[in-house]
């Protein structure tokens, strides 16, 4: 899937316990964490966050990564909270509850 990441956003510390992720940093930069590991991405940057592993990502500029998860079943987490409306600024509780029932767990704050 392609994300938008605007400067300053991204989600707050979280596992798939399901999957392995990779993505693609397209245009702008963005500032990751994985496990123990901090970097900075930018245009044609690939970093790869292992299953199980927590992680967090927000822009330093504004972004557009392709975002790669495999085998692909938070693609159902992503179609459920657009589905429900829910703002990450306000519905963060909607959005943790829906992620926990497709094995995405938030386990700790956005990067700051």
């Amino acid at each position: 899937m392609e994300e938008e990441i605007p400067a300053g956003a991204g989600p707050p510390l979280h596992v798939h316990d399901g999957e392995h992720g990779v993505f693609t940093v397209i245009s702008g930069r963005v500032r990751s964490r994985a496990g123990d590991d901090e970097f900075e991405a930018g245009p044609g940057d690939v970093p790869m966050i292992p299953l199980g592993v927590p992680h967090a990502f927000e822009g330093v500029e504004d972004a557009v990564a392709l975002v790669m998860l495999t085998p692909g079943a938070a693609s159902k987490t992503f179609a459920a909270v657009t589905a429900s409306g829910a703002d990450p600024a306000t519905d963060m509780d909607t959005i943790v509850r829906i992620a926990g029932e497709h094995d995405v767990r938030f386990v700790g704050p956005p990067l700051d």
